[in-house]
């Protein structure tokens, strides 16, 4: 299997975080997701759920991850660490740019 290695802003600031996607799997849009207002880059976290809006549309469920120095966890422990702070994906080529 392949980890995916991506970068990520977590509440209020514009500080990356670099997260590595353990496990994720391609949604269909039938799965009854209501994206809502979500923006392009957000990351839906809802009912212990984690999906990101992919640049082609497609959606990407993110199941298990790992923040830097942390061990693996699934997206609902992730996610009830994030206290209701919103996360959005950076492209990959943000933290490059930025050094």
């Amino acid at each position: 299997f392949s980890v995916i290695r991506t970068f990520f802003t977590i509440g209020d600031t514009d500080e990356p975080v670099k997260v590595k996607l353990l496990t994720t799997r391609v949604c269909s849009k039938e799965e009854g997701l209501d994206l809502g207002d979500l923006s392009d880059r957000e990351i839906l976290v809802r009912k212990g759920r984690m999906v990101a809006r992919c640049a082609d549309g497609s959606l990407l469920e993110i199941l298990d991850l790992q923040s830097p120095g942390k061990k693996p966890q699934d997206a609902k422990v992730f996610s009830n660490g994030l206290r209701g702070q919103r996360m959005f994906w950076l492209p990959a080529a943000s933290p490059a740019q930025a050094a």
